[in-house]
């Protein structure tokens, strides 16, 4: 499978491949669920660092980030404070 994502992934796909060595096979769908959970919201939870790539790039392209995350990525409101008040 992992040969297969590899040959036909597209630069937009972002994907990660990750071996469950070592948990029963019965819960590997869960733990693979979980982490692809926590991957694909990562961005929702993470504030921008000062010397992020696109801090670096000035104010507007950090209101365009949080704008692209509301409307593009994920549909709902991303805050762009450390503290949300809008839920």
């Amino acid at each position: 499978m992992e040969d297969i994502i590899k040959a036909n992934a597209t630069p937009t796909l972002d994907y990660r491949i990750k071996r469950f060595d070592g948990t029963y096979y019965m819960t590997q769908p869960i733990l693979a669920t979980a982490y692809g959970i926590e991957l694909l919201f990562n961005d929702y939870h993470q504030v921008l660092k000062p010397d992020s790539e696109i801090s670096r790039q000035g104010p507007q392209a950090i209101l365009d980030h949080y704008q692209y995350l509301s409307e593009e990525k994920y549909g709902f409101y991303v805050c762009k404070k450390l503290k949300c008040s809008r839920f």
